[in-house]
């Protein structure tokens, strides 16, 4: 028969077990989301998509294949990089405070702060949801003559980091293994 003892042991490693593999898993997801985003940007010159009055034919490797692509006005713009930057600002501010200070009861300060945080966390996250979703349409709705990997990308990349954020935040929300 097993002491009291081992069994909380052995309950402790699967929680750390279960923190370090989430932590691990969601790490690879968030970058993964990245990647796929820098590809977008790469294959669009790789393909010799024009830049509106820009055009450079040096370093394109599919110059045959990109010649008849324009790259969107957001993606020229830069504002293709808003929905990501946000969300990770949001996955951070998500997983940065300590998860028992959300669940306090209601009366303390300090429970009251937490939350409005997480919220905070949150709706930054969510805002980047809307604008790749934003993005993708608009993106989608120029026609066939513009290059659409880039919106296709952005959106990826930001589903990637919701679920990277959350399943961080999942993993890790309790007991000595909390953040």
């Amino acid at each position: 028969m097993s002491s009291p003892d081992s069994n909380s042991s052995t309950d402790d490693d699967a929680a750390a077990k279960c923190a370090s593999l989430g932590s691990l898993a969601s790490g690879i997801i968030v970058a993964v989301g990245w990647y796929i985003f820098i590809d977008g940007l790469v294959q669009a010159a790789a393909d010799c998509v024009h830049w509106g009055n820009h055009f450079n034919p040096n370093g394109c490797t599919n110059a045959s294949r990109g010649a008849d692509y324009l790259a969107p006005p957001g993606l020229q713009s830069g504002a293709y990089w808003t929905p990501g930057i946000l969300s990770t600002v949001g996955l951070i501010a998500l997983n940065i405070i300590n998860w028992d200070a959300v669940t306090e009861d209601f009366d303390s300060g300090l429970a009251c702060k937490a939350r409005v945080w997480v919220t905070t966390s949150f709706v930054l996250m969510f805002c980047g949801l809307g604008a790749a979703i934003w993005i993708l349409v608009l993106d989608l709705q120029l026609g066939p003559q513009y290059y659409h990997w880039g919106g296709v990308s952005v959106m990826i990349q930001t589903v990637l980091i919701l679920i990277g954020g959350f399943l961080f935040r999942v993993s890790r929300r309790g007991g000595d293994h909390g953040v």
